[in-house]
Parts: structure tokens; C-alpha cells; sequence
């Protein structure tokens, strides 16, 4: 409701308008969670949240039209204002939506149901016949997902698009888009879901056959369909986890305080060699090895990092020096191990994108590199006698997640402010 907003909008159509021939524009608009409990309503007070969100959208859209555009918008915000009692509604399928809201959404927005996280068809259906009740003619949003960690998840995306893609024949939506996000740092390359795109291509001209899939893929991309899927780390803990990205909790994973000690299971570092030796298989052979070798340096990383943080409270509860300074020489390797992931990755991101943004990583992984160098000294300083106690060490490592006794699971721990210390604020 601020008239310089639209000023500036108005200006943003005319800049495209001016710079692209295509007259079609996403505007977004989803996941406004606190539209109108913000500065608005110091503003204006409360309004009926829903009553913003139609008042923007037809001011917007007033002024597309000026300058010839149609609109995409996603469509869930209908779903989560008018279903808000009902926890949202957008996620659980229970949707509902008055006849009335139909007539108010402007002729030239088209609607976008998004979503990246089901592989039951029956819920692509059920969303599908649920957004075409609001507006004709939807378009449909799938993701491949590489915004979780330095790794993709091909495996996840190829189940996923299967359902979404089949459930989209079905119901006669016949716009498709394919989101590849980067969340929190863009680790993960883009050309790490090739299989999921490439499979995605397929089904989408009706080709189900997934031999004639990977031949199809050999063929284009002069690697196998499952070689290339090694980049998914699948002999690790990231299989059969989802979408949760392990390599990027424990890479970052303090090796004192162990935020994430309490997810590691015996066999990791055998797991994360045996993932390294079947990466460095591909670095050679293909255009695509600059990916392989940044993920199997991590790899080699993680053989040696994932535990080293619970051996390190075990020699150090036992006192014994000489214990604690055989475990100092693997800080020594794990610092040149990292050093080598890092000239990997940097190696890989100048290979594909723009050289900004990588200055998240020099400060994320060379502050992982001096947290590592300081762990190393504070069992130094032990060793040497210059220091009689080690604090950080003495503090009880606790569950990240509370679960039964005993149960070993993963979580959606992939965002770095919340891996990197406990000791920073939570919310």
C-alpha cells in the first residue's frame, strides 16, 4: 500500500519489457508467512491478511498489463491464509477454497503449484484438481534437488518427477517448470542433477523405459547414467536419508563441542573411502570430473573427520598424552585434507559460476580450516603440559535431536549458522 513500491515496480516492468521478448514474468509471491504482521501492520494496523494479499496482486497486475505481460505467480499463499487454522493447508492436501476467491484472482495471473517433496502421486493429484479449482489452465513447479549440501540428490528428484510427472499427464497440466534452488551457499553444482534432468526430459516425451533412459544418456554425455549418480554419495549416509545432505553437517561439525556427533554411526569412515575410491573412477573420463574430484576430496575429508571428534573426547577422557598426540597427527592430515577439497571446489565453482558468492566459502570452509588448527593446538597445549584441563571437552556431548534410546536417525541439518556452533543463538 506504499505508492513507491508500485513506482518501483512499474519501473521493473519497464525495464523487461525493454530488455527480453518474452512477455510472461514469474512474480512470485509465495511463502509470505508474516505478510501483514510486520512493519505493515505497525502501519496500518491489522488487516485482513488475505485482503493485502488480493490488493497487491491486482495493483501488480494492473501494471503488467500496461505493459503487455502475463503473470505467474505460485499459488500457495491462497492455501495458507485461507486454511491458516488448519495449519496452512498447503502441505497436507486438505485444501479448500472458496468458489468466491476464483472471480478475484486478475485474468492475466496464472497460478503455479509447487512442489518438491512428494513421492506419492495420488498427493500431485489431489494438489493439482485442488489449484485448478481456483484458477484454469495451473502450471506445475518440481525440484532437483541440489540446495541441501555439496552434494545432490538425483535419487530423490527422479522418484519425485516420476510421481509429480505422471500425475500431471493425468490431470492435463502441461506447463512444467524444474526449480534447481541454492540455498545457503549454492554448494552443490548444477550440473550435478543431469540424470534427474536428463531423466525428467524423457518421461516428459513419454519415454518411461529406463534402459533406453541411460543408453539415451551415455550416449550425450559419454559417462554412464550410474556412474554420474555416484555423485549422489549413495555408498554413504546420505542414502536412503531423503533429502538430508550428511556430508555438509559433518564436514562442518565442530571437532570439540560435536553438535552432530550423536548421528554418527560406526561404519562412516569406511562408508565415505569406499565413496571416495568410486568417485576418483570418473575424474579422467569425462567433461564433467571437475565434480567428482571436489566430491571425492570431501569424501576423503569425511573418512577421517566424521569420527575424529568422538575419538577425540575418548583419548582425551583417558588422559593419556601419548594417546592424544597420536590423534594430533590426524588434525595434521585432516588440515591437508581440507586444503585439497578446497583448491577442488574452488577449481569446481570458477569452472561454472560467476567467481561471486564464492566468498561465503573461503569464510565458511577457512574458518573450518582455523577451528581445525585451534583444536590441534588447545591438545598441544595439553600434551605440553601448558594447559591442565581442555573445557570444551569436558562438556557432555548431547543429542541434537530428541528420539527413543538408542535410535540412530538424521535431520534436516543443512544450514551452515546452525552446523557450524552451539554457541550461537537458536530459535
Amino acid at each position: 500500500d506504499n505508492d513507491e513500491t508500485y513506482t518501483l515496480i512499474d519501473k521493473m516492468f519497464a525495464t523487461l519489457k525493454h530488455c527480453f521478448t518474452s512477455r510472461t514474468v514469474n512474480i512470485g509471491m509465495d511463502e509470505a508467512h508474516m505478510l501483514g504482521r510486520g512493519r505493515y501492520q505497525d502501519i496500518n494496523g491489522y488487516v485482513d491478511r488475505f485482503d493485502i494479499l488480493l490488493k497487491h496482486l491486482n495493483r501488480v497486475a494492473e501494471i503488467a498489463k500496461k505493459y503487455g505481460f502475463e503473470l505467474l505467480m505460485w499459488g500457495d499463499m491462497f492455501f495458507r491464509i485461507l486454511n491458516q487454522s488448519s495449519g496452512g493447508g498447503y502441505e497436507n492436501g486438505t485444501e479448500t477454497i472458496p468458489e468466491k476467491v476464483r472471480s478475484m484472482i486478475p485474468d492475466n495471473v496464472n497460478l503455479i503449484y509447487w512442489d518438491y517433496y512428494s513421492v506419492d502421486k495420488k498427493n500431485y493429484c489431489d494438489k493439482i484438481k485442488s489449484h485448478s479449482a481456483l484458477k484454469e489452465n495451473i502450471w506445475f513447479a518440481g525440484g532437483l534437488w541440489t540446495w541441501l549440501g555439496f552434494a545432490p540428490h538425483n535419487d530423490f528428484s527422479i522418484r519425485a518427477t516420476n510421481a509429480a510427472f505422471s500425475a500431471c499427464a493425468e490431470n492435463g497440466v502441461k506447463d512444467v517448470i524444474l526449480t534447481v534452488w541454492g540455498d545457503d551457499g549454492g554448494e552443490c553444482s548444477r550440473f550435478a542433477v543431469l540424470p534427474s534432468l536428463f531423466y525428467a526430459s524423457e518421461i516428459a516425451k513419454g519415454n518411461y523405459d529406463i534402459d533406453s533412459i541411460k543408453a539415451k544418456f551415455k550416449a550425450k554425455f559419454k559417462i554412464g547414467f550410474d556412474e554420474f549418480m555416484a555423485l549422489d554419495l549413495l555408498k554413504t549416509p546420505n542414502k536412503n536419508q531423503g533429502t538430508v545432505s550428511c556430508d555438509k553437517f559433518f564436514f562442518y561439525n565442530d571437532c570439540f563441542t560435536g553438535l552432530c556427533d550423536t548421528l554418527v554411526m560406526d561404519d562412516y569412515s569406511t562408508c565415505y573411502t569406499e565413496q571416495a575410491d568410486e568417485l576418483e573412477k570418473a575424474t579422467t573420463n569425462t567433461e564433467y570430473g571437475v565434480l567428482f574430484d571436489s566430491l571425492a576430496k570431501l569424501c576423503r575429508v569425511l573418512a577421517l573427520k566424521t569420527d575424529l571428534g568422538i575419538r577425540t573426547h575418548k583419548v582425551y577422557e583417558s588422559k593419556d598424552r601419548e594417546k592424544i598426540k597420536q590423534i594430533i597427527e590426524d588434525y595434521n592430515k585432516l588440515l591437508l585434507l581440507i586444503e585439497d577439497f578446497y583448491t577442488a571446489y574452488e577449481k569446481q565453482w570458477m569452472w561454472e559460476n560467476k567467481p561471486h558468492g564464492f566468498d561465503i566459502q573461503d569464510i565458511r570452509i577457512g574458518g573450518l580450516i582455523m577451528r581445525v588448527r585451534h583444536n590441534k593446538q588447545r591438545l598441544l597445549q595439553f600434551t605440553n603440559g601448558d594447559i591442565d584441563r581442555i573445557e570444551e571437552l569436558e562438556e557432555p556431548v548431547l543429542d541434537v535431536i530428541c528420539r527413543p534410546e538408542n535410535e540412530k536417525g538424521h535431520i534436516y541439518y543443512n544450514v551452515w549458522s546452525k552446523i557450524a556452533s552451539a554457541n550461537i543463538f537458536k530459535d
